[in-house]
C-alpha cells in the first residue's frame, strides 16, 4: 500500500513541475503526510485497523477537492476531474440530507432517484456515488437495492 501512496505523491509532484503561480498550493512532503493521516482516519471511521485502497483513494479525492477550492486552475483536465467529484459529492449530500431527515436514516431508492434526477444528475452519476460511498461504508444498500441507509 505504501508504494501506491508514494507513486501517487510522485505523480502529483510531477504535475506541479513548472507551475509557479503566486498563491498556488504546492505538493510538499507535508501533503504526503496529510494523505496518510486522512487515509488512516477514514480507515478508523470504518472500524478497520488497516488502511485500504479505498481509504487512500478517498483521501486523495478529499485533498484534491480541498486544494481545488484554493487553486482555481483553468486546465480542462482538472475541471473535468473536479466536476466529476463535485457531482459525486453533490449527490451524496442529497442522499445524506434525505436519510438524515428520517428517524431510521433509511430512504427508498426510488425516492432518491426521483430527487437526484430532478436536480439534473443521471442514473449513472447516482450509481457511481452509491458505489463509492458503499465501498467507504458510509451508506448501506439492501440486497434488493430498494433502500439506502446512512450509517
Amino acid at each position: 500500500m505504501h508504494n501506491f501512496i508514494i507513486q501517487k505523491y510522485v505523480e502529483k509532484r510531477k504535475e506541479e513541475t513548472g507551475n509557479f503561480k503566486e498563491g498556488h498550493q504546492y505538493i510538499t512532503p507535508r501533503t504526503l503526510l496529510a494523505i496518510i493521516r486522512v487515509a488512516q482516519g477514514l480507515a478508523r471511521l470504518r472500524f478497520n485497523e488497516e488502511v485500504e485502497q479505498i481509504d487512500i483513494d478517498e483521501a486523495l479525492r478529499l485533498i484534491e477537492a480541498s486544494r481545488s477550492s484554493i487553486n482555481e486552475d483553468d486546465t480542462t483536465e482538472k475541471k473535468d476531474y473536479n466536476a466529476k467529484m463535485d457531482t459525486i459529492s453533490s449527490i451524496f449530500l442529497i442522499i445524506r440530507d434525505m436519510c438524515s431527515s428520517k428517524t431510521e436514516k433509511t430512504v427508498g431508492m426510488s425516492e432518491i432517484e426521483r430527487k437526484v434526477l430532478s436536480k439534473g444528475f443521471s442514473i449513472e452519476n447516482l450509481n457511481e456515488t452509491i458505489e463509492n460511498y458503499t465501498n467507504l461504508s458510509i451508506i448501506f444498500v439492501n440486497k434488493s437495492r430498494t433502500e439506502v441507509t446512512l450509517i
